[in-house]
């Protein structure tokens, strides 16, 4: 009762989903939140849950993964400073630092990164020309982050000359940052869905947004751009993860071309000036006001949430470098004040010698008494799906069946309701809505007894149940290509639980898994379709971008080499190879592998069918595009 309860308000809070075996990191994580709490009931501590910002920022924790490592596309920090700043600094305003915001920092590794790159290129002076603020949801990321205490994993593209320059090792098998350097970023709580930022954002010349809108669905993209956006200054820049570009290009901001490195900027495109014309100036925007309050956290207000923010198939399909950051509760919680508040505080406050201060613990609601002037936070209309999160909530908690059929038939409420119209589900019948009308499922005496069955009886039985298991197939298969992954997955779920699960059913729950984050669950059902079919091809390449998502670049590349073994012409499976052969840095290797996905594409369009199940999020031409770029990245125009 509880873990459905939660089940929806985690969905409808921070748009993750847990069915399935991905459901037992959130039983683990509410067990432990329960013990912490002392909650006298379990109902109470769902209440506590939908009320209370801290205790949903605490089991956020519990569900978050936070996997980066230094100098992660280096290609951006070439950008910057060769590129963008040294004409931020330029034309700032005199006496005022260039302001460059991570968002999504997590453990710190970006932040901290460019200021090792600002600091090899201009010295100790760049502290004082170059003010890093990084922010995340995720206190305890955030406080890892404060402490600058790194695990040897997360060297793995840092040359071993920078890592003994910047880092000491520890009798403990760590590293400890230099205190020059950390001591030199500041971090601070945001969610950015949040009805305000706080007033210390804004004006920002320089945004690094990598490696995180891969797990935002488009509406939720789109958002976030157009607000981010907003903290810029008129001429400032944004940066989104290499492969995530053309995802994020809505018009709002304007992509521009270095190198074949791409960003965004804030200014228009526009004629060159001419020799004597000014640089512009930046000015800070006027005194901010607070835009519309967000639902409350009621159970009740579920339906209105951040329903709709399903990660996209962005990640499903791994074309970049991002897979490795898992979504988990870096999508943020919708509520007043859930970013960070003003002021100083314990726990998430920022440490001494801080310039920006955050809402301690005991800050409940934390909403600033204003905040920077955004877009407002996505609201979505009403779909069967939200209706499906509302209606597990108020089943789990207002009815409170008691037994193990009574709570079966609380979820099969909210997979009625989902597979409706909104209509519909805003009108299901009473006796599919009450748990104490649901009885268990039985077997007809005709399948139940093959013995008392005829030949054509049985022919006709199993007939049918090949056309039902291929009509729910296809109705998961739509769900899932319209991002609308967990109603597929439920969908999916007779299907896969079947001793002798079709390869095929597998392939696609594996997949949608994969887009939604789940990589244990996604490698687990692959492994399952490699065990009916040791070579199945979407089984093979899925592996292997787990793997490589993981650093595990050589078991990447036993499993794409034996997917190319079986079918050379599979274009999917060299173009991940690519990615691993460039991630490890043999550029000749990549460079060949590109190539040949290149030539494989540009065949004809339908070969995207090749990539399985569901479509990559690319479509053709920025696919070739894609790897174009990448090509040229290493030195390979063609």
């Amino acid at each position: 009762m509880i873990v459905q309860a939660t089940k929806a308000l985690v969905k409808s809070r921070l748009g993750l989903s847990f069915e399935g075996p991905g459901e037992q990191p959130l039983r683990r994580a509410i067990e432990r939140r329960l013990a912490a709490t002392g909650a006298a009931a379990s109902l109470d501590y769902v209440a506590r849950l939908a009320q209370d910002p801290d205790e949903l920022d605490a089991l956020a924790s519990l569900l978050t993964i936070n996997e980066t490592y230094f100098y992660r596309e280096p290609e951006h920090l070439r950008l910057l400073t060769d590129h963008l700043a040294p004409e931020l600094l330029r034309t700032r305003p005199p006496g005022r630092p260039v302001r460059i915001l991570c968002v999504g920092c997590a453990t710190g590794e970006e932040p901290y990164s460019i200021r090792m790159a600002l600091r090899e290129r201009w010295g100790n002076e760049s502290d004082r020309d170059f003010a890093i603020t990084g922010a995340d949801l995720d206190r305890e990321a955030l406080a890892a982050a404060r402490r600058g205490r790194y695990r040897p994993l997360a060297f793995r593209a840092l040359d071993p000359e920078r890592q003994t320059r910047w880092f000491t090792a520890t009798p403990e098998g760590d590293w400890r940052l230099a205190d020059s350097i950390r001591g030199s970023v500041d971090f601070l709580q945001l969610n950015l869905l949040a009805a305000t930022y706080p007033d210390a954002l804004a004006g920002q010349d320089l945004i690094f947004y990598r490696n995180l809108s891969i797990y935002f669905d488009a509406p939720t993209r789109q958002v976030v751009m157009g607000r981010l956006g907003d903290l810029l200054q008129p001429a400032g820049y944004l940066l989104v993860g290499l492969a995530e570009t053309l995802a994020n290009d809505y018009g709002l901001l304007t992509l521009r071309d270095q190198g074949g490195v791409w960003y965004f900027s804030k200014q228009p495109a526009a004629p060159e000036p001419g020799p004597g014309a000014k640089p512009p100036r930046r000015t800070l925007p006027t005194r901010a006001v607070t835009l519309r309050p967000p639902p409350p956290h009621g159970l009740g207000s579920m339906a209105q949430t951040t329903d709709s923010l399903a990660p996209s198939p962005l990640v499903g399909e791994g074309w970049g470098e991002g897979a490795e950051r898992l979504p988990r509760a870096r999508l943020a919680t919708a509520g007043p004040g859930a970013g960070a508040g003003a002021g100083a505080g314990s726990g998430a406050g920022v440490g001494a010698g801080s310039r920006i201060g955050v809402g301690g613990a005991g800050s409940a609601a934390r909403p600033p008494s204003h905040g920077v002037p955004l877009r407002p936070p996505l609201t979505p209309s009403p779909t069967p799906w939200a209706a499906a999160s509302a209606a597990t909530a108020m089943a789990a908690t207002a009815t409170a069946p008691s037994t193990a059929a009574a709570a079966a038939a609380a979820a099969t409420t909210a997979a009625a309701t989902a597979t409706a119209t909104s209509t519909t589900a805003a009108t299901a019948k009473p006796a599919i809505a009450t748990p104490a009308t649901a009885t268990p499922a039985t077997a007809t005496p005709a399948i139940a007894t093959p013995a008392t069955t005829s030949p054509a009886t049985t022919k006709a039985a199993t007939a049918k149940a090949a056309a039902t298991a291929a009509q729910r197939y296809q109705q998961a298969l739509t769900l899932a290509r319209a991002e609308r992954f967990p109603a597929a997955l439920e969908t999916l779920a007779p299907l896969c639980a079947a001793p002798t699960a079709d390869p095929a059913h597998l392939t696609l729950r594996a997949q949608i898994l994969h887009a939604q984050g789940d990589l244990t669950g996604a490698e687990e059902t692959a492994r399952q379709v490699l065990a009916a079919d040791p070579w199945a091809l979407e089984a093979l390449v899925l592996l292997g971008r787990i793997s490589r998502a993981q650093g595990r670049l050589e078991a990447a590349v036993e499993h794409l080499r034996h997917a190319i073994y079986q079918r050379p012409d599979y274009w999917p499976a060299h173009g991940e190879l690519a990615e691993c052969r460039r991630a490890a840095g043999q550029d000749e290797a990549a460079r060949r592998e590109y190539g040949i996905a290149l030539r494989l594409l540009a065949a004809r369009p339908e070969v995207l069918a090749q990539a399985g199940p569901l479509p990559p999020a690319l479509s053709w031409m920025d696919l070739r595009q894609l790897y174009q770029a990448r090509l040229a990245r290493l030195g390979h125009p063609d």
